[in-house]
């Protein structure tokens, strides 16, 4: 199945973008990471300074550091887990941890007159309290965290796979885009035959292989008879219609083995490999019926053709076979066109 360049082009453009933005929800998978870790790191600070503010109040050291570092860290996380969707569970804990917070501050202040039994009882019950509140604050951080690692983890894996898919698709457009230029180049345009270019180096193929083989072969030339006039009278559009209908028929007669070219305008040839003359004249008269038999409707209307044919010989080369055909060609529209002659035959 051929792929239209255009579509391969279009899978390969579509692959990159996929995997740019692929590129690009990465990144901002890894700076979510880092965001994640400066709050992991901020909230277990705030969860370890509560604790020693309980034990520096109870042992009579006073707290006002550790109090402004909470509160400092408290107002840092409000603030960065007050961006994002992932963080909303956060906030709700980070509230709730605030708000106690506050009360425990309240209580530090209102120490003074109360029993250092019952101080000591609600200082503890305060702070056990505190550090539950900063550790589910933590626990639901690495929790979005992790997800987000789950997330990048994903989306690795899928960069890698459109990377590869990306790849895939450019070679293979690389590869049908390379293949169209060298059919171009041995292909005609009009009529999707070979060219004159790759005919020069298949009979200078064919004549080698015959040498060494011994097997035979045949050429044939043939071109449109009276084909200016179908130009002059209906048109150069017309005439190239004509042009790939006399092709079509000539190559639906073909052997898969047989090569077919246009050399130019309306001049053809063919090689026919393992045939001899008498097999080669046999060939060129099915093709020649084919064309007379063309409908108009086809670009035939009455068009016919003029065939050369020349069998190689041992010890021939291409450039000889070539000019014999070409002479057997001539020979044929002098006796009057729509006929087929074999170089050195008595009859035309």
């Amino acid at each position: 199945m051929t792929i239209p360049t255009r579509v391969l082009f279009g899978l390969s453009i579509a692959t990159a973008v996929a995997a740019a933005v692929t590129v690009a929800f990465a990144i901002t998978v890894y700076l979510g990471i880092s965001k994640d870790t400066s709050l992991l790191e901020q909230s277990g600070r705030i969860r370890g300074t509560v604790q020693r503010l309980a034990k520096n109040e109870l042992s009579g050291s006073p707290p006002a550091r550790l109090i402004a570092d909470v509160d400092s860290g408290l107002g840092k996380l409000e603030l960065a887990v007050s961006e994002g969707r992932e963080y909303q569970a956060s906030r709700d804990s980070l509230r709730a941890l605030d708000a106690k917070w506050q009360d425990f501050k309240v209580m530090l202040r209102s120490s003074q007159g109360l029993p250092q039994d019952e101080y000591r009882v609600e200082l503890m019950a305060m702070s056990e309290s505190l550090w539950y509140l900063a550790d589910s604050v933590v626990a639901q951080i690495r929790a979005s965290s992790e997800l987000i690692l789950y997330q990048a983890r994903y989306l690795l894996v899928s960069l890698g796979a459109l990377l590869a898919l990306a790849v895939s698709v450019a070679l293979l457009a690389r590869s049908h885009v390379a293949g169209k230029l060298e059919a171009a180049s041995y292909t005609d345009h009009l009529t999707g035959l070979y060219n004159r270019r790759f005919f020069a180096a298949a009979l200078l193929q064919e004549s080698r292989r015959a040498e060494r083989s011994g097997a035979a072969f045949s050429l044939i030339f043939f071109d449109l008879d009276e084909f200016k006039q179908v130009n002059d009278r209906a048109g150069h559009p017309a005439g190239d219609r004509c042009l790939v209908a006399v092709a079509a028929a000539v190559a639906a007669r073909m052997r898969r083995s047989d090569l077919l070219f246009r050399l130019g305008g309306d001049e053809f040839a063919a090689l026919l490999p393992g045939t001899g003359g008498t097999e080669g004249v046999a060939a060129a008269e099915m093709v020649r019926l084919a064309v007379v038999e063309l409908p108009p409707a086809a670009g035939g209307a009455g068009v016919t053709i003029s065939l050369g044919v020349s069998a190689w010989r041992h010890g021939q080369d291409a450039e000889t076979l070539q000019k014999e055909a070409d002479e057997a060609l001539y020979l044929a529209k002098q006796s009057g066109r729509n006929r087929t002659v074999l170089f050195g035959s008595t009859s035309a």
